[in-house]
């Protein structure tokens, strides 16, 4: 997807540094696909789902990040009774991966899938990082898909490291506050604009 494809640059010089390939950063809501050697795919989340597949004989790898709207959250049980807007807006970013995956030429039954995620976030009465995580692995069983492994839950917010020619993933717990900070500033930021979008208020939680 042209226009979810953005070069990160200047982003935690460390990494840059450790890295030659170029690094494309994916943003809740968005995904990005590749079968270049010279590219790493990267995010980082707190409860949002990091979902990394590849086809490992094609050497088509892609990331999906997934971070349901704040109304499926407080609405769980009955998320299947919101409009077909917001039930596509929670599943745009795994379906638009598989979507490239296929066009790059990747076989649905060679495709494996790493999930990274999830994490608790202090404070949070509705268990947002267990949801999340919830929502992204029933979307995978219902697309018939290969769950090879999961790290999700904890109260660390990662960073992942996906090589999509190889299918290598790497992960790191971000433990520095300021980091912390403004990967909670970009997932509010997002959640906010997805309401926006589709001018819904919040709903009263489901006891």
């Amino acid at each position: 997807m042209t226009e979810e494809r953005r070069v990160h640059k200047n982003y935690q010089s460390y990494f840059d540094e450790k890295y030659w390939q170029k690094q494309y950063f994916v943003m809740p809501g968005e995904c990005y696909c590749s079968n270049e050697s010279n590219e790493i795919i990267v995010s980082e989340t707190g409860a949002g789902v990091i979902i990394c597949m590849y086809d490992i004989e094609a050497h088509i790898g892609g990331m999906a990040h997934v971070l349901i709207p704040e109304t499926l959250i407080k609405n769980f049980k009955d998320h299947k009774d919101h409009s077909e807007d917001i039930i596509a807006c929670a599943k745009a970013p795994l379906e638009n991966l598989i979507k490239e995956m296929k066009f790059k030429g990747a076989g649905k039954k060679r495709i494996n899938i790493r999930l990274s995620g999830g994490a608790t976030i202090m404070n949070d009465d509705f268990d947002m990082g267990l949801k999340n995580v919830v929502f992204a692995q029933n979307e995978i069983i219902e697309k018939g898909l290969k769950l090879i492994s999961q790290d999700v839950g904890g109260e660390n917010c990662r960073r992942v490291n996906f090589f999509p020619y190889t299918g290598r993933m790497e992960k790191f717990p971000l433990r520095r506050e300021s980091d912390q900070k403004e990967l909670w500033r970009r997932e509010r930021e997002y959640l906010q604009q997805v309401k926006e979008k589709f001018g819904f208020h919040d709903n009263k939680p489901d006891h």
